[in-house]
């Protein structure tokens, strides 16, 4: 809050879209086209789309397209489903669930290409607390030491 105060920061809003002119960034929010700010350096502080769908990722691309991974659904007491753009995923051990929900073995996806599976993938582990994320990686670790075809 100091630094938008102080005018170091500034914030555009949504749909942002940066241009060049002169060797300067122009940037923008579409919603807001009146308000354009010309600077030499932008910092891109959002976390980017995380669903899988649309990803641009051609190895998550041809995960899906082989069937060897599928999105996550939602599943409701109405019988009815609601994908979230997450990778599907093991709850016990991040191991990636193929197209036809069997999980592949010792092949794990863990972190961001799983939010909405699991929910705050971005966030910086909490110290001294057990934290989730350091959990996992514990147990993704555990599982890769242990392998033996």
């Amino acid at each position: 809050m100091a630094l938008i105060k102080a005018g170091v920061v500034k914030i555009l809003g949504p749909k942002l879209t940066v241009e060049m002119k002169h060797h300067h960034f122009i940037a923008y929010s579409k919603q807001f086209l009146d308000y354009k700010v010309e600077t030499d350096g932008i910092v891109e502080a959002r976390l980017a789309s995380t669903d899988i769908r649309m990803s641009t990722n051609p190895l998550i691309q041809d995960l899906l397209k082989s069937g060897m991974a599928r999105p996550y659904q939602l599943h409701f007491k109405d019988d009815s489903t609601k994908q979230l753009g997450a990778m599907d995923v093991t709850t016990e051990t991040a191991e990636m669930i193929d197209s036809d929900g069997i999980p592949v073995p010792n092949v794990y996806i863990w972190g961001i290409s799983t939010e909405g599976r699991h929910w705050l993938t971005n966030g910086s582990p909490i110290p001294s607390v057990n934290d989730v994320r350091l959990r996992m990686a514990d147990t993704i670790a555990n599982q890769m030491l242990n392998y033996s075809e």
